[in-house]
């Protein structure tokens, strides 16, 4: 099995050194080190194996942000891991925005590392199989800013645009309101679903989310009860999200103002 090619990119000798060693530990990497933006970008470029840029934004801020740009725009092989000693939400959002898919604070922890590059790793994986699902979650840590209304429109106008299936899952499990807000009375909830989880297939799902008058956008109400909610785990949301990605083209999510298990786990599944 080829190798993943590991480029790391910093200015600073000791985080380069530290990358390295952490890289080296990571079973089935290509470890290389690069001086220069252009010396980075001709690796990665000449390269037509999946690789792995791991970029330091501490220094020279503007030269990388427009490196990681070029390489996600050329190298579609390649997944990018940005990192900082400032994690400024501007900083966070300009490199993601670029193209980097995970973001790490400077001194790199080494157990966040090599979760982030696993799931860079699993991410990078173009296998066949690989299905097209996006997920996209609507969040803010503070409530009433509308969240509800952009989740449920957003995921009306894809089954509108695309013709295609569309979940639209309730994880507000406090206040979820997308069954008001749309006019429904499910008769089954998050909690059945997993209940009946290893039961589940495109028939099951199709005819137990309800689906909303007559488009291709079906819906997954919140629980009706707190106590139901509490027996919900991360992993369970996790097993869901993959089980809904046989059926479905988009998963929209209208996530919880908060940061439980439950709720970074709909983060970290969302693209």
């Amino acid at each position: 099995m080829d190798k993943i090619l590991t480029v790391i990119f910093s200015d600073e000798f000791s985080t380069s050194e530290v990358l390295k060693l952490y890289s080296s530990e990571i079973e089935g990497l290509e470890v290389c080190l690069s001086d220069s933006a252009e010396n980075t970008f001709e690796k990665i470029t000449n390269t037509d194996k999946k690789s792995v840029l791991i970029v330091d934004l501490s220094q020279n801020i503007s030269e990388k942000t427009d490196l990681i740009k070029r390489i996600s725009h050329e190298c579609k092989k390649c997944s990018i891991l940005a990192l900082s000693d400032n994690v400024s939400v501007e900083l966070i959002v300009d490199a993601m925005r670029s193209g980097a898919k995970e973001f790490l604070p400077v001194p790199v922890i080494k157990t966040e590392f090599v979760s982030a590059m696993t799931k860079l790793i699993t991410q990078n994986d173009l296998s066949p199989n690989t299905n097209n699902c996006k997920i996209i979650s609507v969040f803010s840590n503070k409530g009433g800013l509308g969240k509800t209304s952009l989740a449920t429109n957003l995921a009306l106008e894809l089954a509108k645009v695309t013709k295609e299936n569309i979940a639209l899952i309730d994880l507000n499990f406090q206040t979820g309101d997308i069954t008001t807000f749309l006019d429904l009375k499910p008769s089954f909830n998050i909690s059945y679903m997993l209940e009946n989880i290893d039961k589940i297939n495109e028939t099951f799902l199709l005819s137990t989310l309800e689906r909303y008058k007559r488009t291709s956008l079906y819906v997954l109400a919140d629980p009706p009860y707190f106590k139901q909610a509490d027996t919900i785990k991360p992993q369970q949301i996790t097993k869901l999200f993959n089980t809904l990605k046989d059926t479905f083209s988009y998963i929209i999510v209208d996530a919880e103002a908060s940061f439980d298990g439950k709720n970074i786990a709909s983060l970290d599944n969302s693209d």
